[in-house]
């Protein structure tokens, strides 16, 4: 997990292009892994169940970045915007509010994509495939359960992830269901001349509070696009992550004999 570094998102074309790369990777590396769960655990192109959990991770993906679109659409923290006539404080309000409520969204459903690998994970893991459900709190506990997976590589992973990022953002999440919205404040530079504004609006307070590294000065400026970018990049590479240890733990419960797999690729 990266902390964040404000720099590191201060152009938003950029960042923007870096995490589409992520998506796509992840997204290719979710196609792999059928192919892998076929030749190494069912030993079967249908694989119905499997291929459903996976397209949820999928969807899941979209709809995180589809409401980074919409936050990114209203406004870009920062940027220069044309336009000749006044702009009313009232506007940099609403602009604040709407991009507040996107980033909760981005948050629950960053959420989601952790719940839904859980359920993948399990599917994996267990015989009985009838059951699909698992949150990712209970894998986290069934990783430090008192069986032997809890000394796999896998199992260990798991819980890093929770320790260094899930779980602190599930804290932020739990907060702003249980306890309190979390409102960001705006500011407007309007250069009347040059028909110019720029509109910038603050990542949450309390968000940062559950990470140290918006203590440093640089970092306490973010804006909610940098932070929105941050959480996405993060939690993305931390899904990477799994899916690639996961395709590596069917070496490990590996079903279908070396030789016998059904899918074989053309060199």
């Amino acid at each position: 997990m990266n902390k964040f570094d404000k720099a590191k998102y201060s152009n938003h074309t950029t960042s923007v292009l870096r995490l589409e790369g992520k998506r796509k990777f992840l997204k290719n590396l979710l196609v792999k892994m059928v192919f892998e769960y076929s030749n190494k655990i069912s030993g079967s192109i249908a694989n119905n169940d499997f291929i459903e959990l996976r397209n949820s991770i999928t969807l899941r993906l979209e709809s995180i970045f589809y409401h980074y679109d919409l936050l990114a659409s209203i406004n870009i923290s920062g940027e220069e915007s044309i336009n000749n006539k006044q702009i009313s404080p009232l506007i940099t309000s609403q602009i604040a509010l709407k991009q507040d409520f996107l980033l909760d969204s981005i948050i629950f459903n960053t959420l989601s994509l952790f719940d839904y690998t859980s359920c993948l994970t399990k599917f994996i893991l267990e015989d009985n495939k009838q059951k699909k459900k698992l949150l990712w709190t209970q894998l986290v506990r069934t990783s430090r359960g008192t069986g032997n997976f809890k000394e796999t590589s896998l199992a260990k992973l798991i819980n890093d992830l929770d320790k260094n990022w899930v779980f602190k953002l599930g804290e932020y999440r739990a907060e702003l269901i249980h306890y309190k919205d979390d409102f960001v404040s705006e500011s407007l530079k309007h250069y009347v001349k040059e028909g110019k504004y720029i509109i910038s609006i603050s990542a949450p307070s309390s968000l940062k509070k559950h990470f140290k590294e918006f203590k440093l000065v640089d970092n306490n400026k973010a804006s909610i696009n940098e932070v929105s970018l941050w959480v996405i990049e993060n939690s993305i590479e931390c899904v990477i992550c799994l899916v690639e240890e996961l395709i590596n733990y069917f070496d490990i419960i590996r079903k279908v004999p070396l030789g016998k797999e059904i899918i074989t690729h053309k060199q």
